[in-house]
Formats: structure tokens, sequence, C-alpha cells
């Protein structure tokens, strides 16, 4: 808990006012939250996720509410 929580991999609960991470798994509360890869909740004003791949920048990142999950093609793509 603190005002920025940065980390490359976490499973748990971040909480604070700028909370951000590589590989997450679990919950994240705030002002901006943002995640890349895993199985997460997130809530916040702005909540931001997966920026990889070829997505629409308009299904990247959402107000209030965000969530991702972890697909098995993600996970092999990321054992390869």
């Amino acid at each position: 808990m603190g005002f920025a929580n940065i980390s490359d991999s976490l499973s748990g609960v971040q909480v604070g006012v700028v909370n951000g991470a590589h590989n997450f798994h679990g919950v994240q509360i705030g002002l901006l939250c943002t995640a890349r890869v895993g199985t997460y909740l997130q809530i916040g004003l702005w909540t931001e996720r997966d920026r990889v791949g070829e997505r629409p920048w308009y299904t990247k990142g959402t107000l209030f509410i965000g969530f991702h999950r972890e697909k098995k093609k993600d996970k092999q793509n990321k054992i390869e």
C-alpha cells in the first residue's frame, strides 16, 4: 500500500494511487491501474490492461472497472 506501487511480477492485492505490474495475478485498487499479463481485477478511475498484441486502443483501457484473464494461448507464448 502506498502512493506508487510498481512491480515486475506480483500475486495478491495492490492498493495505492498508482498501481502497475507486468505479470500480475490479483486485484488492483487505485486511481490509475495498469497491468500487462495475468488474471486480474482492476478498480480505479482509469484501468489499463494488455498492451501487448494487435488490439485496438479503445479495448485496452476503461473507466472504473477492468478485468483481464490470461488465456491458454497467452500462457504458451509466455513459455516459449
